[in-house]
């Protein structure tokens, strides 16, 4: 880039840190469209900018005092919390982080800090796997290790309802963004679980002396990823087609007979609003899984595609296939031990559980989806035809060796942010993700286990880690220029005085 070219691009950030220029371009839309400028390098460049001072590094006394890493995050999704992020613990806690600034007034936090800083209880017996605020912001799902999912009062720290039904950990869980009482869950049992809060419940006595509704499920698809569809080599044979504003899906083989269901036959089905059901619901009642296909088959991950709200996404740890559900009708898929999926990408022909998926993201405009891999790789579909690969995300020293893993997507449609294995964090140019390297952000000492944009400020970005801290960063190209000339300096003099540069875990910027 040209020297003037440069100097007109500082200048323009410089204006955008202050007050004014922070208000109006920030939050009004992605830098590309701002400046008119070639997306590449200067995307690349924006993305560089990101970076946290000490006092944007949360460590809580209550998961560090016992080393509890940080398995999930996420920023409140309503604009007038949106500085609110809550963050769970192996322990079992959940932690309420108030990051405007001034609210925290040191890095490491004491006692005393509790109350301006964050406030956290025990919400669980297990570990806590993932968070998911409502849509109204004081409301939040938190699936776990005990093999349950509770809905808090966020406010008052409040159970208010519980869901049991899984037979083993709860890995995942979704709202559906349109449906606002409906969300689906995944489990280590290979169950995907919908469930409406519309539904039967029955009250139960909390520990606070306050009446928890106790939900059964309104849907349960057994068997979401079984081992039977790595050992056929093609999955469930499905393909995927594109309609006029719908996602159908032809069937082109017969599934086997097996004692447990009958073979299914070639048809074509839509599973968007207003399109016809056929048939009639199967018996309501759990099916028991099948010897040795049942329990193991863990179900990673769950997404409900946007602008298609019966569409249910699941991912499996056995092998790189991700399903589409029909969730239009409430219960069709009870009592059946292997169910059929509306919609496959191809299976991989050889089975090898290191091509498992942690974790799935989709755009915000519906029109991809990603699937973070444990082949090191996240792989991009076309959301709407999943035989439509579009490739592969890579990074140098990008590492995805954990099903913990989860991604986070901007509300822009613009960046896709994802952990790592390494402790670092990779943010990828969603205009160029092939041809652009990603930026890496340089902070955490141990594995990153979760990301997440907020939503109502689309240039801040959390991250949680094993390292038992939650990290909130931003674009600032003064604090980001300081810390790497701090860095810089530290290394020279490491050099002339023949000892290890100074790492300060305080401040975090791109590589």
């Amino acid at each position: 880039m040209p020297a003037d070219s440069l100097r007109g691009v500082a200048s323009e950030l410089a204006w955008r840190e202050t007050s004014f220029g922070r208000a109006s371009a920030y939050r009004s839309a992605p830098w590309h469209r701002l400046t008119g400028r070639p997306q590449g390098p200067v995307l690349r460049h924006y993305l560089g900018l990101f970076a946290h001072t000490s006092e944007q590094v949360y460590r809580f006394p209550l998961a560090s005092e016992t080393g509890a890493p940080l398995f999930a995050c996420q920023f409140n999704p309503q604009p007038a919390l949106a500085h609110f992020c809550l963050t769970a613990s192996e322990g079992g806690l959940l932690l309420l982080a108030d990051t405007r600034p001034g609210q925290l007034t040191t890095g490491r936090p004491t006692t005393e800090d509790l109350p301006q800083s964050y406030s956290g209880w025990m919400a669980h017996a297990n570990a806590i796997f993932d968070v998911q605020w409502h849509a109204d912001g004081r409301r939040a799902l938190s699936a776990a290790g005990d093999q349950t999912i509770k809905l808090w009062d966020v406010e008052t720290h409040q159970c208010t309802a519980r869901f049991p039904a899984h037979e083993g950990s709860v890995k995942a869980c979704a709202w559906n963004p349109t449906e606002p009482n409906v969300f689906a869950s995944a489990g280590r049992d290979g169950r995907v679980v919908i469930w409406d809060l519309r539904c039967a419940s029955r009250p139960e006595p909390g520990e606070d002396t306050a009446l928890v509704r106790v939900y059964r499920p309104s849907d349960v698809i057994q068997n979401a990823h079984s081992v039977l569809d790595s050992l056929a080599g093609s999955g469930t044979g499905t393909s995927g087609l594109v309609g006029t504003g719908s996602i159908t899906e032809v069937t082109k083989r017969k599934r086997p007979s097996t004692p447990t269901s009958s073979p299914a036959r070639n048809r074509v089905r839509s599973i968007m609003p207003g399109s016809p059901s056929a048939g009639r619901s199967p018996t309501r009642r759990l099916a028991k899984p099948r010897a040795g296909v049942g329990p193991g088959q863990s179900a990673t991950s769950v997404l409900y595609i946007p602008h298609s709200p019966f569409c249910l996404a699941s991912a499996g740890v056995l092998n790189g296939t991700v399903k589409y559900w029909d969730t239009r009708r409430l219960g069709r898929h009870m009592g059946q031990a292997h169910p059929q999926p509306t919609m496959a990408c191809p299976a991989l022909r050889d089975y090898q559980p290191t091509r498992g998926l942690a974790s799935l993201a989709a755009t915000p405009d519906g029109s991809r989806l990603f699937a973070l891999s444990l082949d090191n790789s996240i792989h991009m579909y076309d959301s709407q035809n999943l035989q439509r690969y579009l490739g592969a995300l890579t990074g140098p020293n990008f590492k995805c060796a954990s099903v913990y893993l989860k991604m986070s997507i901007s509300p822009d449609s613009n960046y896709l942010a994802s952990g790592s294995t390494t402790g670092d964090i990779y943010v990828w140019s969603l205009h160029q993700p092939l041809s652009l390297a990603p930026v890496v952000l340089q902070s955490h000492r141990r594995e990153v286990s979760a990301v997440s944009w907020s939503q109502a400020r689309a240039n801040t970005l959390a991250s949680c880690s094993d390292d038992c801290s939650l990290r909130v960063w931003e674009i600032n190209w003064v604090r980001a220029a300081k810390i790497r000339s701090l860095r810089s300096a530290s290394r020279c003099s490491a050099a002339q005085q023949g000892c290890g540069a100074l790492d300060d875990d305080d401040f975090g910027c791109a590589a």
